[in-house]
């Protein structure tokens, strides 16, 4: 049905199937595709700044802290004894 329907008005099936789902997509969401993809580019831009902050986070979080590795020396020698 729909090929014949894609023939009759001269598009092809494909682009027919997609102005479809772009129709039924906009009218559940209420908000045009374009709209849609700015929201969502914003959101990666979120995501992708929020991943940075965490990598640099656990970056600091593995770094020895200064002194901490002497603090600890210090202290297997006082067992030692």
């Amino acid at each position: 049905m729909w090929k014949r329907y894609c023939d009759t008005v001269g598009t092809p099936m494909g682009h027919g199937l997609a102005a479809l789902c772009h129709h039924e997509l906009a009218s559940i969401v209420d908000e045009s595709v374009a709209t849609l993809s700015d929201r969502l580019e914003a959101r990666e831009a979120e995501l992708e700044a929020r991943a940075r902050e965490l990598k640099e986070r656990e970056k600091e979080l593995n770094q020895p802290r200064r002194g901490a590795r002497d603090e600890h020396t210090a202290h297997n020698a006082q067992r030692a004894q």
